[in-house]
C-alpha cells in the first residue's frame, strides 16, 4: 500500500481511493503462486558500477516524462 501511496502522490492523485488488501488475499486471485519474498539484491549490478535509480527519483522521472513527453 505504501508504493501505491508514494505512487499517487507523486502523480497529484487521490490517495483516499487507495484501499489495502493482505498479501495472502492478493495471491489467492492469481494463477501462479508467488514467493512472500521477492527482494532482489542490487549489489553484483552496483559493482559492475551500474547505478540503481531509487523509487522516488524513479517516480519523479516517470511524472517527468508523462507531462513533458
Amino acid at each position: 500500500m505504501r508504493f501505491a501511496q508514494k505512487i499517487a502522490n507523486t502523480m497529484n492523485l487521490d490517495t483516499s481511493l487507495i484501499k489495502p488488501i493482505s498479501f495472502l488475499n492478493l495471491s489467492r486471485k492469481r494463477v501462479a503462486p508467488r514467493p512472500k519474498n521477492t527482494w532482489l539484491s542490487t549489489e553484483k549490478i552496483e559493482s559492475l558500477g551500474f547505478h540503481i535509480t531509487n523509487i522516488d527519483e524513479a517516480l519523479k522521472r516517470f511524472k517527468n516524462q508523462m507531462l513533458n513527453g
